[in-house]
This record gives C-alpha cells, structure tokens and sequence, in this order.
C-alpha cells in the first residue's frame, strides 16, 4: 500500500487545537471516528494510550507518530495534522511537537502497519519532505507532496 493512496483528504487538518499530547491524541481520534474509519473510538484510543505509555511517538524534528493496531479501527489510514501551537510530547529530541501523523490499522492488518510506518519513517528523514508538510497550505499540495516523494523513491 502506497502511502499516497491512503491519504484520506478529510484526515488532513491544520491549525488542530490543543494543548497537551491527551488533548490532542483525543482530537485526532474524533477526527478517525467523523470520517468514519473506526469502529469504535474508544477502542481505539485506549489502544493508541497504552502504545504511547509504553514509549514515546515523538520522534523528533516536531513530529509525533501515535499510533495502534486496534480492533476499533475498521480501515487502515492516518492523518496529517499541523497543530495550532507546539505541544510537549516527551520526543526524542526533547522538542515539543508540531505535526502529528496518526496511523490507524485494524489488529488484522499487520503487514500493512508495518510497510506504512517503514515509508513514513523514510520520508521523514528527508528534510525536503518534512519543511513540505510544514508550509503547506491546502490538501492537495500535501497530497502533491506524497505523490512526488514516492516517485523519487521508486527510481532507486
């Protein structure tokens, strides 16, 4: 699965309010649950806390990736949102958080939580990529964004 053709344009978001990591993993969750990918909100949200109590998400560089393999969840997805203010989320670099990418995967679908993560996690080491989902303004440019990115990707 092609980390472009999961983009749900509805699961982008900018300026999400918040102010501390809860508050903010709650909003995104609502976010899952009005678009209609979950089955149950709740499930899914107690499975994203025990995965974030267990070690951090914030990987660094003011993004933060929560995420769980979860009987609530019905589709696989993620989200992009920009937060309206940076928010403390114990990264890896001590530095708050500006960006949260949630991923959500149906406990059956392991491999495909698996190859998500591993591209998300090499696009972000691209800082062309990351200073992207910064400036962007609109959906299409972050859906734009993916799409060039994997392209360069598959010439390797």
């Amino acid at each position: 699965m092609k980390l472009s053709k999961a983009i749900n344009p509805h699961l982008i978001q900018f300026n999400l309010g918040g102010r501390e990591k809860r508050d903010v993993i709650e909003r995104v969750v609502q976010l899952l649950a009005e678009n209609d990918v979950l089955i149950n909100a709740d499930k899914y949200l107690e499975d994203v806390l025990a995965r974030e109590a267990q070690s951090t998400t914030g990987i660094g560089m003011g993004i933060a990736i929560p995420h769980a393999k979860s009987e609530g969840v019905k589709e696989t997805c993620f989200t992009l949102v920009r937060l309206e203010n940076e928010v403390e989320w114990e990264s890896l670099d001590d530095q708050p958080v500006r960006y949260v990418i949630m991923l959500a995967v149906p406990e059956s679908a392991k491999k495909d939580f698996l190859k998500l993560l591993s591209q998300l996690s090499t696009l972000l080491m691209e800082e062309d990529f990351r200073e992207g989902l910064l400036v962007a303004q609109t959906t299409h440019e972050i859906v734009d964004l993916f799409e060039k990115e994997e392209e360069k990707l598959c010439t390797f």
